[in-house]
């Protein structure tokens, strides 16, 4: 009975340590998902900002067009702080995870627009949601992560 209860014992730790290790894969897996997720609906307020430019070129500025696409990079950046906690826990047990460069430029890149508005703001003239701006912000932005 004691030889069955250690060979026991022995494969139920296995298949526990199994079953932690698939659990950690899985949720690396939806945590590279969430980064991907994040990016891509960072690239629709890119697009955003950019139609946004094209009608106010077009029409002229428009306050509620500026603070519309300001708003989209304000609740996107809410959940980034979580998501990069969860990524960096996750390269902390040794995973690789995808996406993770491209999420930290997309981060920096939506820091770096809502502190130009705040400090535009603070000076009282607001800043051109311009594809210009967005490819100087791209350029400095890619430029700091090197």
């Amino acid at each position: 009975m004691a030889k069955a209860y250690e060979i026991a014992s022995s494969r139920v730790a296995e298949y526990d340590s199994a079953m932690r290790a698939h659990l950690q894969a899985v949720d690396c897996f939806d945590c590279e998902d969430r980064l991907l997720l994040g990016i891509e609906a960072f690239r629709w307020i890119e697009s955003a900002q950019q139609a946004a430019t094209r009608e106010m070129a077009a029409k002229g500025f428009s306050q509620q067009t500026y603070d519309t696409v300001t708003e989209l990079y304000r609740r996107w950046l809410r959940p980034c702080a979580n998501a990069m906690m969860s990524a960096e826990q996750h390269v902390g047990n040794s995973f690789e995870i995808r996406y993770l460069e491209e999420f930290k430029r997309s981060c920096r890149r939506a820091e770096a627009f809502l502190a130009a508005v705040d400090h535009e703001q603070l000076c009282g003239t607001p800043v051109r949601l311009s594809v210009t701006n967005s490819e100087a912000l791209r350029a400095l932005t890619d430029k700091q992560a090197q």
